[in-house]
């Protein structure tokens, strides 16, 4: 940042995923390992760059993460329906989740048919 200052934008992207159980004691030390990477690491990247872009008063700070929760309901950006799903690269690692993808899919298209009869479209999807 002594070169070239305070940055305008900083993407912090986290994430591993790791197989657990729920009942198996050892899925203890994997959730440990999985917070201290996508939680963690994705504050200390962010919290690195976020003192010079105050001073700077300017610039955003954005973090990816797992977007599951996110899945199967429409959220708005700058008043554009958004509905999120799987990257494709994903869906290649992970064959059983393009199911997922496609209830996704079908998800926008009922809101974009919605929108364009003049219906309100839905907040929540049932199918995903």
């Amino acid at each position: 940042m002594s070169r070239f200052g305070a940055p305008q934008l900083v993407i912090a992207n986290a994430g591993v995923s790791v197989g657990t159980h729920g009942d198996d004691p050892r899925d203890i030390a994997k959730l440990r390992r999985l917070l201290e990477v996508n939680v963690i690491g994705l504050a200390a990247t962010l919290a690195a760059f976020a003192p010079a872009m105050r001073a700077a008063r300017n610039g955003t700070l954005c973090g990816i993460a797992s977007v599951a929760g996110m899945r199967g309901r429409v959220h708005q950006y700058r008043g554009i329906p958004l509905i999120v799903t799987y990257h494709p690269a994903y869906l290649l690692r992970s064959l059983g989740d393009k199911a997922k993808a496609w209830a996704d899919l079908c998800f926008a298209v009922d809101t974009m048919k919605d929108l364009q009869t003049g219906a309100p479209a839905p907040t929540l999807y049932e199918n995903v």
